[in-house]
């Protein structure tokens, strides 16, 4: 059934409501699963033919568990006890009586990757930037604090002096222990700014293709997706 008609659709969506009822009362119904599977394929709901067809070896396609990922990191399903609910999986039943193959565990470590790209697609070389300047203000007020606590301490145990012989780096009164300190806490900021700075000019050819590969997808699931 390559075009379906309107009847056909409508059909479809009455057995998909049919299977999944069925499912409800009877997970371990293999042959329902794959029909639910078929059937969402044939209305080119990828995502939701990798969904039923995920427990039924050879029932799903490596692009539609791929898609069904897409998903999941979607709509938040990505830890085992949200993703054993969309399943159909009750909590009184083992998993390895529905799973015994261990398809749910491979398909973990295929969400966990499907979010990580999820994150490089999100996250803007501008949001990092962000980050990093505004990790400079506390900075930059710790180097003060560090000088005036310098001064606080010396105040009590003894502070610079200008004793003959002792090197020119040698801070010999509170201002310029003050300076000092300040000056070389933000001078190793700086050098933490510039390094980030260098990591991210580095990541932003893959973070905007990774950017552009899940839009791409995302737009080419939902023009696909359906949860009935």
């Amino acid at each position: 059934m390559e075009h379906p008609t309107e009847a056909d659709l409508a059909a479809m969506r009455v057995e998909r409501s049919r299977l999944r009822q069925h499912l409800h009362h009877h997970p371990e119904d293999q042959e329902a699963r794959a029909a639910l599977a078929a059937n969402h394929r044939t209305a080119g709901h990828a995502d939701q033919a990798g969904r039923w067809g995920l427990l039924v070896p050879g029932a799903s396609t490596s692009a539609e568990r791929q898609a069904f990922a897409r998903w999941a990191v979607r709509t938040g399903a990505t830890d085992r006890g949200r993703l054993l609910k969309i399943l159909f999986v009750p909590r009184r039943r083992w998993l390895t009586e529905l799973d015994p193959t261990g398809e749910v565990v491979e398909f973990e470590h295929l969400v966990e990757r499907e979010g990580r790209r999820l994150m490089r697609g999100t996250t803007t070389v501008a949001d990092d930037a962000f980050e990093t300047l505004m990790l400079a203000v506390p900075t930059a007020l710790g180097g003060v604090l560090v000088g005036v606590d310098a001064s606080v301490v010396s105040a009590f145990f003894g502070g610079p002096s200008d004793e003959p012989g002792q090197p020119p780096w040698v801070p010999t009164t509170w201002a310029e222990l003050w300076v000092g300190v300040g000056m070389g806490t933000l001078c190793a900021y700086g050098a933490v700014i510039v390094v980030r700075l260098i990591v991210l000019a580095v990541r932003l050819p893959s973070t905007r293709r990774s950017r552009r590969w899940f839009a791409e997808r995302v737009r080419r699931d939902k023009g696909r997706t359906g949860t009935s």
